[in-house]
């Protein structure tokens, strides 16, 4: 999915300057589902290990976490 998405990102920044070669060449891929974080934003950042996220709360408890470690991991237990 994620490789789908940016050909059509390059095709685009190919014809930034031309917006009739634009309009004549691009077109959305056809896609059944897409979801941006999961999809997208979750396969840039599998692999990396730099901190996104600093949570502290007032007992001065600290946690960071990695890029990676935000991604999706399922669905979330709503029961």
């Amino acid at each position: 999915m994620y490789d789908t998405i940016r050909k059509g990102a390059r095709q685009l920044a190919r014809c930034r300057q031309d917006l009739a070669a634009a309009q004549r060449e691009f077109a959305w891929p056809a896609l059944e589902e897409f979801n941006w974080g999961r999809d997208y934003f979750d396969a840039i950042g599998a692999d990396d290990d730099r901190i996104a996220l600093r949570v502290v709360d007032d007992a001065r408890g600290d946690e960071a976490l990695a890029i990676a470690e935000l991604r999706y991991c399922g669905e979330p237990d709503l029961g």
